[in-house]
């Protein structure tokens, strides 16, 4: 009896990322085949985000495209906008045939084995993260671990402690143990995942903590984090990044605005200042860190001095770079009620001012010419788009290096003499590799 294939598409986050992955074992597991061609497939998988308007407008189209195809295929959609639409996703389109959320996904094997015929909606939450062994597939050298699920913040702007659900964090044993099946199959990073990654807290065991425990139990060569909050981001959390290298040097810090007034409102829990203190102790620690952010223009009673605020904080830090948004309502929200009462004119002119101050002056490039003469750590991942010789990369504070005549050592650690540099990439030569 020929195998019923599934197409899966992922859009939003690392942790969608992994949670599609975690699908993918699930119904290889029981009997299901991947496809790569959604032609082909029995059913298609939407995994989806709800993080912006935006996110679900994608999404949405995509659930249009595919239920009008001639080849009649099951729909399955999971994920934010699952958890968040539930039953209305089946109102919108009749195509749709599973609706799973953010905690009920795991269960997709399950039903789809059942072929009972029916529609199925299931958004249920548990107050537990729940465990599988995952298996991984393909040959990628990068993979994720997710250390917890959910978020405790409710940023005011923000949809995901909604459709994600509370803090619930894994057992530090369990962590290692999936770092070590990746590592077995080849993985040389790993990216521990949560909502707020260092708010993590099983008993005593805090993020700094299980950082160590990690180091301590695994080989893994390097050892990556995301998402971080500034309002738990802690000293001794720089003390034990600095400690070891197989941590690496790059972190993301999401400022999002450079107001306290707007911090407040946005529910973010620490001041403009403290965010800086932060960020001057890290560089204090670890002077070859990367810090990248995330930043919003246009929240609900921004002024004009509230956005100068922000244009300050982001000449005064350097960020190597940044994400920048300008704010939109989410449904379902504490700001939805504030109201969306700046222009949206005024929106995108502050949104372009901001990326003139990133970019056009030039942080960013100069940030990334800063490093032209350095050796640079750089585990190759891929061939270069360029050129067949040349391989690209990440080099430890996870920025993008090309390097010349590397595509013989993919897979490896190399030490890398940069000897070039453009807004986004750096460019090196080999002096060294490890087997």
């Amino acid at each position: 009896m020929e195998k019923k294939k599934f197409y899966l598409e992922t859009y939003g986050c690392q942790m969608n990322e992994y949670d599609s992955h975690l699908v993918e074992s699930l119904l290889t597991a029981a009997g299901f085949e991947k496809t790569e061609s959604e032609s082909r497939a029995d059913i298609v998988i939407l995994n989806t985000c709800s993080v912006r308007q935006h996110a679900e407008e994608r999404a949405l189209g995509r659930i249009r495209s595919v239920s009008s195809a001639r080849r009649s295929r099951e729909i399955a959609v999971i994920g934010c906008m699952a958890q968040r639409m539930g039953d209305e996703l089946l109102a919108i389109n009749k195509g749709v045939k599973y609706v799973l959320g953010t905690d009920s996904f795991y269960k997709i094997a399950e039903i789809l084995k059942s072929g009972n015929g029916g529609q199925v909606v299931d958004i249920s939450c548990r107050e537990e993260p729940f465990e599988y062994e995952s298996r991984p597939s393909g040959k990628s050298l990068s993979d994720y671990v997710t250390i917890m699920r959910g978020c405790d913040n409710y940023c005011s702007y923000c949809i995901v402690p909604y459709v994600r659900g509370r803090e619930r964090c894994r057992p530090p044993e369990r962590i290692a143990e999936e770092i070590n099946r990746l590592d077995e199959r080849g993985r040389r990073e790993i990216w521990l995942l949560g909502q707020n990654v260092n708010s993590y807290k099983n008993e005593s065991i805090d993020f700094p903590i299980l950082l160590e425990y990690v180091l301590e139990n695994t080989e893994i060569p390097r050892i990556r984090f995301l998402t971080s909050h500034p309002k738990d981001f802690s000293e001794r959390l720089i003390d034990v990044m600095a400690s070891d290298d197989r941590i690496c040097k790059g972190i993301h810090l999401p400022l999002q605005s450079g107001s306290d007034v707007i911090l407040k409102k946005m529910n973010r829990k620490y001041t403009s200042a403290q965010y800086l203190q932060k960020i001057r102790k890290l560089r204090e620690a670890v002077p070859e860190v990367v810090i990248t952010t995330d930043l919003i223009v246009g929240f609900p009673g921004e002024s004009e001095d509230d956005f100068r605020r922000t244009l300050d904080m982001v000449e005064e830090i350097e960020y190597d770079s940044a994400f920048m948004f300008r704010y939109s309502v989410r449904s379902g929200t504490r700001a939805e009620k504030f109201g969306d009462d700046v222009p949206e004119e005024t929106k995108l002119s502050r949104l372009d001012r901001l990326i003139q101050i990133q970019k056009k002056i030039k942080i960013a490039e100069k940030k990334m010419a800063s490093h032209i003469g350095s050796v640079q750590t750089v585990l190759l991942e891929q061939p270069a788009k360029q050129s067949r010789d040349d391989a690209r990369g990440k080099n430890d504070g996870g920025l993008n290096v090309v390097v010349r005549g590397g595509a013989e050592h993919i897979g490896e650690f190399v030490d890398v003499k940069i000897i070039s540099s453009s807004y986004s990439t750096l460019v090196g030569e080999i002096i060294n590799w490890q087997e």
